[in-house]
């Protein structure tokens, strides 16, 4: 269990608020790196291909005779022992590198990144972000007094929020996912989380983090 402290949309300290997760649950290094690389994997795109010899813009013709002239049999220029000729067994461009990892892995994974976030003093609660006005001076001005102007942050509201949404619109290095749908890789690649009070037991959910997605 974890104690953070609670700010409100002035940046002063208010509270605080009890942050448990999975209890007894400690920092898993492995487990993060099979998650994020399932994560990295999930999202990349097989767009490597190769020319097939069919694809090949030599003659299929055959260019020399078959026998008498000292050299190997061949036929058409477009073979893969040729320059210029096709590949064979390359990249297709329809890889697949999708890859699978269970909840409960990727709820531990999950649980492993805020807890090292934490020690690093990455992760706080904001109160009263359901009345953050829906503009982009706000959200700059509630940044700054929190000292994360500079960073990159990830807001994690309970639900989907479409003042905070506004609010952050226009901001290349501020984002929003609902709680329950974070994951160990959102996590990590900000340098700070801000949750809100009700927003906090949604973490200790793991039915929708899926990392696989």
């Amino acid at each position: 269990m974890t104690t953070l402290n609670v700010y409100n949309l002035k940046g002063e300290k208010s509270g605080t608020a009890k942050f448990e997760t999975v209890p007894g649950q400690k920092l898993n290094i492995k487990l993060l790196i099979q998650a994020v690389n399932v994560w990295q994997s999930n999202h990349r795109r097989g767009l490597a291909k190769a020319m097939t010899r069919g694809e090949s813009s030599k003659t299929t013709a055959k260019w020399y005779r078959q026998k008498h002239t000292g050299r190997a049999r061949h036929g058409s220029k477009s073979a893969p022992i040729f320059v210029g000729g096709g590949v064979a067994h390359g990249p297709t461009g329809q890889q697949n590198y999708h890859r699978v990892m269970s909840k409960k892995m990727a709820h531990g994974a999950f649980v492993s990144a805020l807890i090292a976030k934490a020690e690093q003093g990455g992760v706080m609660v904001v109160s009263g972000l359901e009345k953050l006005e829906p503009k982009t001076k706000a959200a700059i001005n509630l940044l700054s007094k929190l000292g994360l102007s500079e960073k990159k942050v990830l807001f994690a509201p309970e639900k989907k929020a479409v003042n905070i949404s506004r609010a952050i619109g226009n901001l290349s290095n501020v984002s929003m996912i609902p709680a329950d749908s974070l994951n160990a890789y959102c996590v990590l690649e900000n340098e700070a989380v801000i949750f809100t009070p009700s927003s906090i037991p949604a973490t200790s959910k793991p039915k929708k983090r899926k990392v696989s997605k």
